[in-house]
């Protein structure tokens, strides 16, 4: 289920990040449009691998 909250309940952030899992981001809306997206390390990395590895191949 995606989890979309609006920007403004980070005032109590604690309880936005643990709802943080993989595979499961937080998105964040700002006056009821998508604006962020938290994310975990881990998929940071594997994404920035991902895209990476695609665009050496692209590029070629």
């Amino acid at each position: 289920m995606t989890n979309i909250k609006p920007v403004s309940d980070l005032r109590n952030y604690t309880e936005v990040l643990n709802e943080v899992r993989e595979n499961s981001p937080v998105y964040l809306t700002r006056n009821g449009r998508g604006e962020y997206a938290i994310i975990k390390l881990e998929e940071l990395d594997k994404l920035k691998s991902t895209t990476g590895l695609y665009n050496s191949f692209i590029w070629r």
